[in-house]
């Protein structure tokens, strides 16, 4: 249940993310990022209706029923403004809607025992799902959106140099943590992981040195160009999200089928087993009834006059002793019988 919801929520939070980057560009005076706008709100729209689509079937086992709801009416309310709101206070709301996802994306790996996965590799597979990759997407976002709005500007004043500075400090450690969680993750077969990890280091890095020169003001790349630019690391995470999303089910599944086959030699061999007691308890009752039919049939000779008879049981049980008593009391009848004739 986890997966199916994460993978919209992803997709939720790479939305709001462009859309918030390409208002503040319009903001701070890029009009060419005015279509592109309304083109991410559309796109917003419709990862918000998606993740409720996923997560209704499991929003009550996830323990998450009604938790989606502000979410979407803040969405709706940040939509309906559209760029009402000052540069700082849009993006800001945007950032407290990204931040309630991710709040959300961890109550997602909670609820469905992602996080507290007791293996190590589908531990660190939902690790990088929920801890480290989208809250990784989340600071070259910001710091993405940022640096356009200062290109826009034309130069960074000091309070957006201090967020810049803040988010690009942020981001090697986080680089880090991903690539610890994804070669724990992908230990057994790490080659794809690798190349993905490695891919997201390149870019961050290189955008980290555009950044450098924004500050600078020696940036030769226009607003949007710098977005797309900036966009490249955040994509190239995106890719390390999915492989890690297939890694987890292909953990999880290999889980669940050693799991039947174990229930399987589980049942197979309790089936063997009641089948052998069933098989003892049918060969004890077998000899049982034999020898009761024995002794039954044996006092119905003596009965008519035949005290010569005696009792043949073939088992080896207190059945047998049984019949021996048997014939003993029927030799001390005839003995007295013997005698009373003798004394006749």
């Amino acid at each position: 249940a986890g997966r199916a919801v994460l993978q919209p929520l992803k997709r939720a939070i790479e939305a709001v993310q462009k859309h918030r980057g390409l208002t503040r560009a319009l903001l701070t005076g890029d009009g060419a990022a005015a279509f592109k706008v309304r083109e991410a709100r559309a796109q917003v729209d419709e990862a918000f209706a998606a993740l409720a689509e996923a997560e209704a079937p499991h929003a009550a086992a996830l323990g998450l029923a009604g938790a989606l709801e502000p979410m979407q009416a803040a969405w709706k309310d940040l939509a309906g403004a559209g760029t009402k709101y000052v540069t700082r206070e849009n993006f800001r709301l945007h950032t407290d809607l990204v931040a309630a996802l991710l709040a959300h994306g961890r109550a997602i790996g909670l609820g469905s025992g992602l996080t507290l996965d007791p293996e190590a590799a589908s531990y660190f597979a939902g690790d990088l799902l929920v801890q480290r990759l989208l809250p990784l997407t989340e600071t070259m976002g910001v710091l993405r959106a940022s640096a356009a709005a200062a290109l826009a500007r034309g130069s960074a004043d000091p309070d957006d140099a201090a967020e810049i500075l803040s988010y690009a400090g942020q981001i090697r450690p986080a680089l880090w943590q991903m690539r610890e969680s994804a070669l724990r993750a992908a230990a057994a077969a790490p080659e794809a992981m690798q190349a993905k990890v490695a891919a997201t280091e390149a870019a961050a890095t290189t955008v980290l040195a555009e950044v450098d020169q924004v500050l600078a003001g020696a940036s030769g790349m226009k607003p949007g160009e710098f977005f797309a630019f900036a966009t490249k690391p955040i994509d190239a995470a995106l890719a390390v999200y999915d492989e890690s999303d297939a890694l987890l089910g292909s953990l999880l599944e290999a889980r669940a089928a050693r799991v039947r086959s174990e229930l399987a030699w589980h049942l197979g061999t309790g089936l063997a087993a009641m089948l052998a007691v069933s098989w003892l308890f049918a060969g004890a009752w077998l000899a049982i009834a034999r020898s009761v039919g024995e002794m039954r049939e044996a006092a119905d000779r003596i009965a008519g006059g035949d005290l010569g008879t005696q009792v043949r049981v073939a088992s080896r049980d207190e059945l047998r002793d049984v019949g021996e008593c048997f014939d003993r009391a029927v030799g001390a009848f005839r003995a007295a019988l013997v005698q009373i004739a003798g004394e006749a």
